[in-house]
C-alpha cells in the first residue's frame, strides 16, 4: 500500500509489462501501434489469461499490429527475435 493508506499501489502484471516493452520495442522497428491497438492487444492479454502458449502469441496478436504482408513477415520475425533475446526462448525458427 501507499504511504497514506488510502491509494493502493499500482502493480503491473508481468505479462503486460513485457508486452508494453514489446510494443516499444516494435516502435522502434518502425511499427505504428496506436492507443486502440494498445488497447486491443491489453484486452487480448486479460482475456487469455495465460490459457494460449507464447507459440500461439504471435498468431493472434499479428492482425492487431501489422496491417501488410511486409508488416506481418516482420511482426513474426520481431517477435521471434524479442523473446529470444529478453527470455532465452526459442519459438519458431528466425530467417
Amino acid at each position: 500500500m501507499a504511504a497514506n493508506n488510502d491509494v493502493p499501489e499500482r502493480r503491473e502484471q508481468p505479462g503486460r509489462v513485457a508486452f508494453g516493452d514489446f510494443l516499444a520495442h516494435l516502435r522502434t522497428k518502425g511499427f505504428v501501434i496506436g492507443i486502440d491497438q494498445e488497447l486491443r492487444v491489453q484486452r487480448l492479454l486479460a482475456r487469455l489469461e495465460g490459457e494460449c502458449s507464447p507459440e500461439e502469441l504471435p498468431t493472434l496478436l499479428c492482425p492487431i499490429i501489422a496491417s501488410s504482408e511486409k508488416e506481418q513477415r516482420e511482426f513474426y520475425r520481431e517477435f521471434d527475435l524479442y523473446l529470444q533475446q529478453q527470455y532465452n526462448f526459442s519459438g519458431a525458427d528466425v530467417t
